[in-house]
């Protein structure tokens, strides 16, 4: 379970796409693109002086086949430059990279969503000019337009950025390795707390152009950043 603490939030435009089926776009996507920043508005962050990192970045999809979850995570992948770009921005802001959870401050956590929304709209019948028995002249009809519909069909990607205080995040790990297989069955009150100092989503619609979406990804992390200048040692 994740607990946020009060937060205070901004947003801005751009986001992260990776690949999609469009065959053709039409408008700026990136008009349509949303970065937002939560962070905890009485914590100091300041006191943090090094963090660690998953492996790799984390993945959730509904719509990727199976060769394009390997090339996610193959090296040079998606995965790994989506960490590449959060751990630098985080050395940038002047804290130390470790390879171990042990004694990190804090957990720099990546997620990647790709989700894939579809389905149809229908109007009902309806009619102009006129009501059977009216219309022009002509006994029972009139002027009108039958029922219809359109199905719709798009692809959405999201980066999740969070900053998780290390105590919290180790505690977390003890408890799982603790209690195997519990997870939501457990009571809340059991389950430690997760404390997340600082979160950043980025979100918009996928196209099928893979530099004009790694251009896009790297702008919203960017942007993230932007908004947040109380990141720093």
């Amino acid at each position: 379970m994740k607990r946020i603490k009060p937060l205070l939030f901004l947003i801005t435009g751009a986001m992260f796409m990776l690949t999609s089926c469009y065959k053709s776009e039409t408008l700026y996507y990136d008009e349509l693109d949303v970065t937002q920043t939560n962070y905890e508005v009485d914590f100091n962050f300041s006191s943090y002086t090094s963090f660690a990192m998953p492996d790799s970045t984390i993945l959730k999809t509904n719509f990727m086949e199976d060769d394009e979850i390997e090339a996610f995570f193959a090296p040079g992948g998606a995965s790994e430059k989506t960490k590449a770009v959060l751990r630098s921005s985080f050395e940038s802001r002047g804290y130390v990279y470790t390879d171990s959870y042990d004694n990190a401050d804090f957990v720099a956590v990546p997620t990647v969503l790709m989700m894939k929304y579809s389905g149809t709209v229908y109007y009902p019948p309806g009619w102009w000019w006129g009501y059977p028995g009216y219309g022009w002249g002509w006994p029972g009809y009139g002027w009108g337009y039958p029922g219809y519909g359109y199905s719709y069909q798009y692809k959405t990607g999201t980066i999740v950025l969070e900053m998780v205080d290390g105590a919290s995040f180790r505690a977390m790990m003890d408890w799982q390795e603790s209690n195997p297989g519990q997870g939501n069955q457990s009571a809340a009150n059991e389950v430690p707390e997760l404390l997340i100092r600082w979160m950043a989503t980025i979100d918009g619609y996928l196209t099928s152009n893979q530099e004009y979406n790694q251009e896009r990804a790297q702008r919203g992390m960017d942007e993230a950043f932007d908004q947040s200048p109380y990141l720093k040692k």
